[in-house]
């Protein structure tokens, strides 16, 4: 649990990124909320295991990024090029 509906004025949790995002574009977690994929301004993406918030997979589309979904098995990836891509 990240934050906590009773009390938004404090995270239950503040995730560190150490330089590695800059400009955080979208943020979504998988359908079973093991993992949290990050989006970031500058084409990388970054999906972290959400317990413990391990990095697990890191990789550069190409374009700026404007949004990402899970969907079962697949992450989707949309950005500015004009293209989706699937990743899973």
């Amino acid at each position: 649990r990240i934050f906590s509906l009773d009390d938004l004025s404090s995270p239950v949790k503040e995730l560190q990124f150490n330089g590695e995002i800059e400009e955080i574009e979208d943020i979504k977690y998988s359908p079973d909320g093991g993992l949290m994929a990050v989006a970031n301004k500058d084409g990388s993406v970054y999906v972290y295991e959400t317990k413990g918030y391990k990095l697990i997979k890191q990789f550069q589309v190409g374009s700026t990024l404007w949004t990402l979904d899970f969907e079962s098995d697949l992450l989707a990836i949309g950005g500015e090029n004009g293209k989706i891509l699937l990743w899973n």
